[in-house]
C-alpha cells in the first residue's frame, strides 16, 4: 500500500449569509490533500573503459564500471532523469593518433599512439549511470578507465582502475574523466579517466608506474539511501578482461560495465529501478515477476522516468 504524506494546500473561507450587496464570510475550512509518495530501489553500474590498442604485447584491458544500489522516495508524476553510461572505444594500432573515444556520459579520451614506429592508442574511459533532475545527482555509479596501449612505453604495464578507484584523482569538478597522455616516440598512448561524480584523471604518466582513475561513485544523502556500493574490477596487463561487478540484485543477472580487452570496447553500464508490486512508474523496459516491477534502461545517453 502506498504512504501518504499530507500537506496543507490552503484555506477555503465559507460563506454564512449574503445579499445582492455584501457578502458575510464566517467560518474559514482548512483543505488538506493528500499525496502519495512511495520506495523505489536503484541499481546503477557504470561503463566498462576500453581496452589498449595491440602492438605485438597486449594493451591492458580497461577497467570494470561500479555498481550502486539506493532507494529513494518518489512521489507519484515525479520525474527522474536517468543516465546510462557507455562503454569506452578500444584503442588501435599505428602510428600516430588514434585516441579512442570516451563512452557517453563523460568517458575520457584515449591517448593517441606513438609518432614513431607502431604502437597502440589508449582506450576510451567508460561513463557514469546514475539518477538525477537537472543538476541535482542522487546515485553516480562511475565509469572504469580506459586501458594504457603498448608497446616501448609503460602505458600497458599497469592496471586500468575500475569505476570507484582514483589512484591518479579526479578530473577536477567535472563528471567527465579526463584525456590520457600521447606518447612522444614509440610506444603506447594512455588510458582515458572514467566518468564519475567526479571524472578520473586520465594516464598521464606513461614514463614509470603511472595509472589512470575510475570515475567516483555518488550517493546523496538526503535524498537517497545507500544500499551497497561495489568498486568495478582492475583491468589486466595481460589483456585479460576485467569481470563484470559482482552485485546482488533482483531482476538483475547480466555482465554490464564490463571492461574490454585487446581493443576491444567495455561493456555499457545499465540503471533498473524496482519497486513492490503492479506497474505504478514509466519510462525504460518494464517487466514484472510475482514480487516487483522493474524499468530497465540499458540504451547509453539520457532517458528519463515518471513515478
Amino acid at each position: 500500500m502506498p504512504r501518504i504524506r499530507n500537506s496543507i494546500i490552503g484555506v477555503r473561507p465559507i460563506p454564512i449569509g449574503k445579499n445582492s450587496t455584501n457578502m458575510t464570510f464566517g467560518i474559514v475550512e482548512q483543505q488538506v490533500f493528500s499525496a502519495p509518495f512511495y520506495t523505489v530501489s536503484v541499481l546503477a553500474i557504470g561503463g566498462g573503459g576500453g581496452g589498449g590498442g595491440n602492438d605485438g604485447p597486449a594493451g591492458a584491458a580497461g577497467g570494470g564500471g561500479a555498481a550502486v544500489v539506493v532507494d529513494i522516495d518518489v512521489f507519484s508524476l515525479q520525474s527522474l532523469s536517468v543516465g546510462i553510461g557507455g562503454g569506452g572505444s578500444g584503442g588501435s594500432t599505428g602510428t600516430g593518433g588514434g585516441g579512442a573515444a570516451g563512452g557517453t556520459n563523460g568517458g575520457g579520451t584515449g591517448g593517441d599512439r606513438g609518432g614513431s614506429g607502431s604502437s597502440g592508442s589508449g582506450g576510451g574511459g567508460g561513463g557514469w549511470s546514475g539518477i538525477y533532475t537537472g543538476s541535482t545527482y542522487y546515485v553516480v555509479a562511475g565509469g572504469g578507465a580506459g586501458g594504457g596501449g603498448s608497446n616501448e612505453g609503460t602505458a600497458n604495464d599497469v592496471v586500468s582502475p575500475g569505476g570507484g578507484s582514483q589512484p591518479n584523482g579526479a578530473n577536477g569538478t567535472s563528471l567527465t574523466g579526463g584525456n590520457g597522455a600521447g606518447y612522444g616516440g614509440d610506444g603506447g598512448g594512455g588510458g582515458g579517466g572514467g566518468g564519475g561524480y567526479y571524472g578520473g584523471n586520465g594516464q598521464t604518466n606513461l614514463s614509470s608506474s603511472g595509472q589512470a582513475s575510475g570515475g567516483a561513485n555518488y550517493t546523496n544523502g538526503s535524498l537517497a539511501r545507500a544500499v551497497s556500493t561495489t568498486n568495478g574490477t582492475a583491468g589486466p596487463t595481460s589483456g585479460t578482461a576485467a569481470d563484470a561487478v559482482a552485485v546482488t540484485f533482483s531482476g538483475y543477472s547480466g555482465t554490464n560495465g564490463k571492461g574490454g580487452n585487446n581493443t576491444a570496447a567495455g561493456s555499457n553500464g545499465i540503471v533498473i529501478i524496482r519497486y513492490l508490486g503492479g506497474q505504478r512508474g514509466s519510462g525504460g523496459t518494464v517487466t514484472q515477476d510475482s514480487l516487483y516491477t522493474y524499468h530497465t534502461f540499458s540504451t547509453p545517453g539520457t532517458s528519463s522516468f515518471t513515478a
